[in-house]
């Protein structure tokens, strides 16, 4: 199992970004062309990620060809699948960058969201145990 994550990402594009010139680096090249050039790369890299996966489910649905064929495609599919992940997250983490916005920014939102739907839930299952009182029966 891998320690990369999405910090680790964000501290490599910072480091690329102070200490690479333009031509030095593809996220220096990136960022020196603008949020708009950045921002179209991830809208690439997200048509990519689509496409990885629903090519992976066809395949998974596919019975014409015989089953090792089967498997050693979706391999190469569950492999291109990661590939393009690991491209649209570095682009999304380049975007972040650009805009000053930081991995723990976006951790603090869904920790946010997550605190809000657990309260809702809770709220939820005591009102139907309020209405749906136990029998003594």
């Amino acid at each position: 199992m891998s320690d990369f994550d999405l910090n680790r990402l964000y501290e490599r594009i910072a480091l690329r970004a102070h200490s690479s010139g333009v031509g030095d680096s593809y996220t220096a090249d990136l960022l020196e062309k603008g949020i708009e050039r950045i921002a179209q790369k991830l809208g690439e890299e997200a048509t990519e990620t689509l496409i990885a996966a629903i090519s992976l489910k066809q395949n998974e649905q596919a019975k014409q060809i015989p089953l090792t064929q089967q498997e050693n495609k979706q391999k190469k599919l569950q492999r291109a699948l990661c590939e393009e992940s690991a491209d649209l997250l570095y682009h999304l983490c380049l975007l972040w960058y650009a805009c000053d916005t930081k991995p723990q920014n976006v951790y603090e939102i869904l920790a946010e969201r997550a605190a809000k739907r657990d309260q809702e839930s809770s709220e939820q299952q005591s009102q139907k145990n309020s209405n749906n009182p136990k029998s003594n029966y």
